[in-house]
């Protein structure tokens, strides 16, 4: 309730904030039209008239509101960006016209589009285009029939206004080269950030030195699989090294990273596709394989396993080594409790263990 009572606080002070801002710009418009009539006086020339070009500019302010914006450009920011175009072009030539300066349009019309060209990757050059070569013809048309005052003689002001419109136009055409360049710049930043974001995943869920899925890689699946439909019986394997501490005890532990490497590999290989493998202890490994149809179908996959590791493996120095494993099988018609079946399989492998041993 006090976060809630603190966040209306906020909002309604930051309301007041933004519309405190709104009229302090608006006593600004309103004084700098008053210093451009004063200014006209001094050189001898009849002020134009002031309504039109306060309301002009005060126009302008309103339309820099974001609730305006929304209002007239809807949630969409690309179709918010053209609105913010159009609208923004045509207020602000129309100031410039009321203000007697029909010569500044090209330049207004390029300082709006310059202006949202700097965070839209997609500025519309053809809006540009359009509004520029219809607003400043316009603008000198109504010069020089003497329908709107200007402080600047039709002649002149239609050099340069001319001049300005093409420049206008090739800064625009520069400006949409500039933001696809950044756009491209940040599609390439965005590729690299997911592709290191995913190595992380990776790295994190897999184990260094074997590649399959480590033990939070292995939750992370199991929890997935844990909501599969449809998949039939599921098989969990908890498959174990015999007598594995002799071979890093004689031959290093090098020989025994090795032997684990070609384990791993050998359970990728002889597992169907779809199948989970993790290393999840020094020499334990966990599969889970669904589509398995009954019981003896776990206990056939975990004696398949365990065969497939028992070829000999060739280590650093030259000396074979004649690997072999305990491996206990679990099964269930879903795989909801999956996490069972994995209890179930170790206690499965180690009961083999203590057989092996008596």
């Amino acid at each position: 309730m006090e976060a809630s009572l603190r966040g209306g606080r906020r909002d309604r002070a930051v309301l007041r904030t933004g519309w405190h801002a709104v009229l302090a710009v608006l006593l600004v418009v309103v004084g700098v039209v008053l210093l451009n009539a004063l200014a006209q006086l001094l050189v001898g020339v009849r002020p134009l008239p002031l309504g039109p070009q306060l309301l002009a500019w005060s126009v302008v302010v309103l339309l820099r509101l974001d609730d305006v914006q929304r209002l007239l450009g809807g949630p969409a920011m690309d179709r918010r960006s053209t609105a913010r175009q159009v609208l923004g072009c045509l207020v602000t030539s129309a100031a410039a016209v009321s203000s007697g300066l029909a010569v500044l349009v090209p330049a207004a019309c390029l300082l709006v589009v310059a202006v949202h060209a700097q965070w839209d990757r997609r500025p519309s050059l053809c809006t540009a285009a359009v509004l520029g070569v219809v607003l400043v013809p316009l603008s000198q048309a109504l010069v020089a029939t003497g329908l709107v005052g200007s402080l600047v003689d039709p002649a002149t002001s239609a050099v340069v206004a001319g001049t300005g419109l093409l420049v206008a136009l090739a800064t625009c055409a520069n400006l949409v080269v500039l933001a696809r360049q950044r756009g491209a710049a940040d599609a390439a930043a965005e590729h690299e950030r997911a592709e290191r974001d995913a190595a992380l995943v990776h790295a994190v869920d897999h184990d260094p030195l074997t590649g399959v899925l480590g033990r939070r890689g292995l939750e992370r699946h199991l929890a997935g699989l844990a909501s599969a439909q449809g998949c039939g019986g599921v098989a969990a394997v908890v498959l174990d090294l015999d007598g594995f501490k002799p071979v890093n005890d004689e031959h290093g532990h090098a020989a025994g990273d090795a032997v684990l490497v070609a384990t791993a590999g050998r359970l990728r290989s002889a597992l169907p596709p779809g199948a989970l493998l993790a290393r999840t202890g020094g020499d334990e490994f966990v599969a889970v394989v669904l589509g398995v149809p009954d019981e003896e179908g776990a206990r056939a996959v975990a004696a398949r396993l365990a065969r497939d590791v028992e070829p000999p493996v060739t280590v650093g120095d030259g000396v074979e080594v004649h690997p072999s494993a305990s491996a206990g099988a679990a099964w269930a018609e879903r795989p909801a409790h999956v996490r069972g079946l994995l209890l179930a399989a170790d206690a499965t492998m180690y009961e083999l263990k203590r057989a092996r041993r008596t």
